[in-house]
């Protein structure tokens, strides 16, 4: 807390101030001209008190704005402290302005998104996927906070956590007790029965969720394009400022960064494109195929792009060595750069 100091020690010494500022009119400003009268006096005496009322009421909303940054800047640590007691029961909440505690940072995604698209406008345009994100514990805790748009259907039953030991394998099983929506916040509540520890990884896994997919632009969205005469659609992200909750849970807050991993599981028809360049290309089952794409740099969730299209993707090198992807169809073509980060 910022100490105020007591006003009967404070002391402003008004004509010296005044000296100092104004060297000319020092033979006006001297003591025994100012109190020349009763009059005068008074004068003088009130505006030395208005000083100094005014010093003491800047001086304690100093300290009240010092304590309350103070007090926000270590929202976790001071809640969580005073709340550990024999049975490891912490709670927190996000705060007023509706930022995710800082108890645990997303380190690792591993995403992957089957796009449902066709050319067939009566058939619904879906995706579903899944996400295990490597996660490091900041603060001991029995409870954290993930985003997830209320579009999101998210498959609570398929919601798992574990410890990992030093090889990124799983050590032991976390038993998640409780998980409810908040949805003025679009976050996931996930209560655990016995508490994190600091300074330790886990995995926690989202096996299954899915959303529709329309034309407004929010996180994965349809757009559409003629080709001699016929509709054809395409998928693509837009995840700035905070819609990549949209797509998949996650922590969708800047300070955040992690490392991505993006497998995006489409029709044989269609073509993909990410952030980071196409690793390998799979075989799935039927005419499902699953493109891998390698791990991108540590970066904020807004960041994280991919399409879905019937574009093809031709890659080249241009004269400053940076890696180009030309997207082009039948009647025209559009220029992308790789997003180098």
């Amino acid at each position: 807390m910022l100490v105020v100091d007591n006003a009967d020690d404070r002391h402003f010494d008004s004509t010296h101030h005044c000296l100092s500022l104004h060297p000319i009119h020092a033979e006006t400003l001297a003591i025994p001209n100012l109190i020349r009268s009763k009059k005068s006096f008074i004068i003088l005496i009130v505006l030395i008190l208005w000083f100094m009322l005014v010093g003491d009421a800047s001086a304690l909303s100093r300290s009240n704005f010092f304590e309350f940054d103070s007090q926000y800047t270590n929202m976790v640590t001071t809640s969580v402290t005073e709340n550990i007691g024999d049975d490891n029961n912490v709670s927190i909440h996000p705060s007023e302005d509706f930022r995710l505690p800082r108890t645990l940072f997303p380190h690792f995604y591993d995403l992957s998104i089957q796009v449902h698209l066709h050319d067939n406008k009566s058939q619904a345009f879906f995706f579903n996927g899944s996400v295990t994100i490597k996660v490091f514990c900041n603060v001991s805790t029995t409870e954290f906070f993930v985003h997830a748009s209320d579009n999101l259907n998210v498959s609570l039953d398929q919601i798992h956590m574990s410890l990992l030991d030093e090889r990124n394998q799983t050590k032991s099983v976390i038993e998640i007790i409780h998980v409810n929506y908040i949805e003025d916040d679009e976050c996931y509540r996930i209560k655990l029965k016995t508490p994190l520890q600091p300074y330790t990884y886990y995995n926690l896994t989202f096996g299954q969720f899915r959303s529709d997919m329309d034309y407004d632009s929010d996180g994965l969205y349809i757009s559409r394009y003629l080709e001699n005469g016929i509709y054809k659609y395409l998928a693509s992200t837009y995840m700035e400022s905070v819609y990549a909750r949209n797509v998949f849970p996650c922590w969708d807050e800047p300070e955040f960064k992690a490392n991505f991993k993006v497998n995006i599981v489409r029709d044989e028809n269609f073509h993909s494109l990410s952030n980071m360049n196409l690793e390998s290309t799979e075989v799935l089952y039927d005419n499902w195929h699953v493109d891998r794409y390698n791990t991108s740099v540590k970066m904020s969730t807004y960041l994280l792009a991919f399409v879905v299209s019937q574009f093809s993707n031709i890659q080249r090198t241009d004269n400053r060595g940076r890696n180009v992807s030309v997207i082009n169809y039948t009647n025209a073509f559009v220029t992308l750069h790789a997003i180098l980060l």
